[in-house]
């Protein structure tokens, strides 16, 4: 498997979904080996995927096996040229000798002078490019049946291993660009999507939503695309005391995919007509100082808690101190917080077309700028004892429907079609 995040080094659901499905495939009996860019040292143990980070792999030597079967990657990357603003003029300044594109030996020196950090940051295509060498490399050295991408930043590095190895490329898509942007969606990103989607044997898509706008935005055919729901692992949420006080979370990066503005509205709204209730931002991102103002603008910093960046586990911890947990993303494939939510016998609210309302239909679902509606279920879930604990007890019997191993056995089913 290749992924760009996996615990405890990630920054939101797809390194939670990557761990989950990874490790539900080694409980049945699969050989997993998992590769991101870069990873803490860590000591294997019963149950985990072999964790590879590839920030730690050597690159091919050129007079090795390694370097004929990565001819075709090497000029396929077309490294000078993608790598020219994250690099010192330096590196390239004697290397053209006339030709548009640099030698194998001029990539393997460039390439190496790339940090790989598994960020998000200004280099990160020129991380992808240095990744995408590195794990063939892995795939090279290693006797693999097939390899399994998760997202788009790995699926320059799964066409590779397909060129190199003649191995089955699965890509597994959590969102697309379009999901995460919208009208703003980068036309560079489409494009890693685009021809990782046209070149993957099999795509997986985590709702029938998600997979029928990469079969629209992407021309991909739809029998090429199955449909595997993310899971979680099974939690039983603590015994809840008694509070004077009602808590309402937020849980997502701080983009405008999630909608931490419209959240914010909903809490003033509400705090118009409680003035005991409080609330709770989890995460970070590039908005951070949009909500931060929106705050002051609201009148909510007495209200209003921004924990900051959360692990797993101390998401987790959140949950039990919650009430209810809002989701008002513009696009949500499947909504993974939605689901640990409902898990953690939380009451949860979502934007209409979230992927997990396809399992758990009983949930209430608003327009994502509805901020009136949102208002009033919120307040009617609070101020009801018994609707909200017939709401949790029905979300969470349909969510009991959806774990990891679950999942892991229709990954199976596809991987079997396709060996």
């Amino acid at each position: 498997m290749l992924g760009w995040e996996y615990p405890p080094s990630l920054s939101g659901g797809l390194g939670i979904a990557s761990k989950g499905l990874a490790e539900a495939l080694v409980r049945k009996g699969h050989h997993v080996s998992f590769v991101v860019p870069s990873f803490p040292p860590v000591t294997a143990t019963d149950g985990s995927p072999r964790m590879v980070s590839a920030e730690k792999l050597n690159f091919p030597s050129l007079s090795s096996q390694g370097k004929r079967t990565l001819e075709s990657t090497f000029h396929h990357l077309h490294t000078g040229a993608r790598l020219l603003p994250y690099l010192p003029p330096d590196y390239f300044k004697n290397e053209s000798k006339g030709s548009d594109e640099p030698g194998e030996a001029f990539a393997h020196e460039v390439l190496e002078q790339i940090p790989l950090t598994g960020g998000y940051g200004d280099q990160l295509l020129a991380q992808i490019e240095k990744y995408t060498v590195l794990a063939a490399s892995e795939a090279i050295s290693n006797s693999y049946e097939l390899v399994h991408c998760h997202d788009w930043m790995t699926f320059r590095a799964g066409m590779a291993i397909r060129e190199s190895t003649g191995i089955p490329f699965v890509a597994h898509v959590h969102s697309t660009e379009y999901d995460r942007n919208g009208a703003y969606a980068n036309s560079i990103v489409q494009s890693y999507e685009k021809e990782g989607l046209a070149a993957a044997d099999q795509v997986i898509a985590v709702s029938n939503g998600l997979k029928n706008t990469i079969h629209r935005m992407y021309q991909v055919p739809l029998e090429k695309i199955t449909v595997i729901p993310n899971g979680a692992d099974r939690y039983k949420a603590p015994d809840r005391p008694e509070r004077k006080l009602n808590k309402i979370g937020f849980v997502g990066r701080f983009a405008d995919q999630k909608s931490p503005g419209i959240f914010l509205d909903i809490a003033r709204e509400l705090l118009n007509r409680h003035s005991s209730l409080e609330f709770v931002m989890a995460g970070d991102g590039y908005l951070m100082d949009q909500v931060r103002q929106k705050i002051n603008s609201h009148n909510l910093s007495a209200h209003c808690t921004l924990t900051g960046f959360l692990t797993h586990e101390d998401v987790r911890n959140l949950m039990d101190d919650l009430d209810v947990v809002v989701v008002p993303s513009v696009s949500e494939p499947f909504g993974l917080v939605a689901l640990e939510a409902i898990q953690s016998g939380v009451a949860v609210v979502v934007s209409k077309g979230a992927g997990i309302t396809e399992w758990v239909p009983t949930l209430k679902t608003h327009e994502a700028w509805d901020v009136y509606h949102f208002t009033a279920t919120i307040e009617s879930l609070l101020q009801n004892k018994k609707e909200k604990e017939s709401y949790i007890w029905q979300c969470n019997k349909e969510a009991s429907e959806l774990t990891w191993e679950k999942s892991a056995l229709l990954a199976e089913n596809l991987y079997q079609k396709i060996i």
